[in-house]
């Protein structure tokens, strides 16, 4: 479902970019709008956990410098059944976690 939706949303910001490329320079316009919306949704397909990442300058964390966090993953995920994900640490005071990336290998 959330595929669907991603494809739903990329596909109305290309056709709203298109729109605005046919207003401002007709076919030549919407051609370019096209071409531009469809590289600048393929980049951010593709990159989106590193920019969210860098946004939050996130660091990867690694077992020896937090231990208790690493072991507690590592336990969630072989109670789930899953790969255990890589851990970032951010420098903010409020708790925050969230998941990012389009598989479980990235």
């Amino acid at each position: 479902m959330n595929a669907i939706r991603t494809a739903m949303l990329m596909a109305f910001m290309s056709a709203l970019c298109m729109v605005i490329g046919y207003l401002i320079g007709g076919w030549s316009g919407t051609l370019l709008a096209f071409f531009t919306s469809t590289a600048i949704n393929f980049f951010y397909y593709w990159y989106s956990d590193t920019i969210v990442l860098h946004i939050y300058g996130a660091k990867e964390s690694n077992s020896e410098s937090f231990p208790e966090y690493h072991q507690i993953v590592t336990n969630l995920a072989n109670q789930a059944n899953i790969q255990k994900p890589r851990l970032y640490i951010i420098q903010n005071k409020q708790p925050n976690a969230f998941a990012t990336g389009r598989n479980p290998q990235k």
